[in-house]
């Protein structure tokens, strides 16, 4: 799978998420504290680990 696939497969799975949390009913100011912060971090995860799966070893 291309890490562009995974970014839009992790940041859809987010934006669900956010979405079935808004519809329970909780509070708007959680829900964009919490979006910022795991879309932050999935994109920053996602780059290291697409970037050290594409580097080459040092041999």
């Amino acid at each position: 799978m291309s890490p562009r696939t995974k970014y839009m497969l992790m940041n859809c799975a987010i934006a669900v998420t956010l979405v079935y949390k808004l519809w329970k009913g909780a509070p708007i100011a959680v829900i964009l504290i919490v979006g910022v912060v795991m879309f932050t971090l999935v994109n920053v995860v996602m780059y290291f680990a697409a970037k050290k799966s594409t580097s080459s070893p040092n041999t």
